[in-house]
C-alpha cells in the first residue's frame, strides 16, 4: 500500500520534534526516554515508508536499529577502575558553572544527583568506545535507564552504589579516607556532593543556581551537617 507523501512528512515532522525536544530539554524522566524513543520509531517508519520504490535502500534502513544493538551484545570486558574514576572526575569537573535546574541531567541543565549521574556515563561511553566493551556499554544503559536520585545513593538503589561506613560533617570529610569521586549525601537525602579531591568538592547547587567547586569550611552551615560517604560500585 502506497503511503501519502503529506502523512510520510508530517510523521518527519513530529519525530523529529520529539527527538529535538526530549534533546533540548534537560530533565531526564521515563517519559522522556519514552518520547525520545517514539520519536526515533517515526523517523525510522517515515524513513522506510519513503523508499518503497528503493529496495536496497529500504532493507538498509530497516537494519539499522539491529546495528544501534551492536555495542550492547560486544563481549564483556574488565572495566578498569581506576581509569573509569579519573575520567568521572574529570567530566564533573567539566560541568563546572553549568546552569542548575532541577531534575536536569545534561550541560543545559543539571541538578545535584544529575552531576555525578551523568558524569559517570560519560566517563562509561567513553570506556565503551575506546576499548569495544561490552560491559560497558551495558552500565551504561543501566545507569540511564534507572535514575538514581540522592536518597537513594545513600541506600545502595540497584547495587550502583555501597556505603563506606563515613559520616559527619562534609569540612571534617576530606580526612578519612575517601577518594576522588565519592559521593557525600545529607542525612535526608535531599542533596548530594562529590568529592574532587584536595578538600575539593563540587556540587550542583540550587541556591547559587549553577554547578560549582568550593573547599568546605564550618561557614557552610547546617546544611552540610550530617552527610555520609558512598561510593560508586564502578569505580572500585
Amino acid at each position: 500500500m502506497q503511503i501519502p507523501q503529506k502523512s510520510i512528512r508530517f510523521a518527519v515532522i513530529v519525530g523529529m520534534a520529539l527527538m529535538i525536544g526530549t534533546f533540548l530539554y534537560p530533565v531526564h524522566n521515563r517519559m522522556l526516554e519514552l518520547g525520545w524513543f517514539a520519536g526515533l520509531i517515526l523517523l525510522w517508519l517515515a524513513t522506510l515508508a519513503s523508499l518503497s520504490a528503493r529496495k536496497t535502500l529500504r532493507i538498509i534502513v530497516f537494519f539499522l536499529p539491529f546495528s544501534a544493538a551492536i555495542p550492547f551484545v560486544l563481549p564483556e570486558k574488565k572495566i578498569d577502575p581506576d581509569v573509569l574514576c579519573a575520567r568521572y572526575v574529570e567530566r564533573l569537573q567539566a560541568y563546572d558553572g553549568t546552569r542548575y535546574v532541577w531534575g536536569g541531567e545534561s550541560s543545559l541543565g543539571i541538578d545535584c544527583s544529575g552531576l555525578p549521574r551523568k558524569s559517570l556515563r560519560d566517563a562509561l561511553l567513553e570506556q565503551g568506545w575506546r576499548n569495544a566493551n561490552g560491559a560497558a556499554f551495558r552500565m551504561w544503559l543501566s545507569h540511564w535507564w534507572h535514575d538514581t536520585s540522592a536518597f537513594a545513593m545513600s541506600q545502595g538503589y540497584r547495587g550502583f552504589t555501597r556505603p563506606l561506613g563515613i559520616k559527619g560533617q562534609l569540612w571534617n570529610l576530606a580526612d578519612s579516607p575517601i577518594r576522588p569521586g565519592d559521593l557525600a549525601v545529607r542525612g535526608d537525602g535531599g542533596h548530594v556532593v562529590v568529592y574532587l579531591g584536595n578538600r575539593e568538592w563540587i556540587e550542583a547547587d540550587p541556591n547559587r543556581g549553577k554547578v560549582h567547586r568550593w573547599i568546605s569550611s564550618p561557614s557552610d552551615g547546617g546544611w552540610y551537617e550530617n552527610m555520609t560517604v558512598h561510593r560508586w560500585v564502578g569505580c572500585e
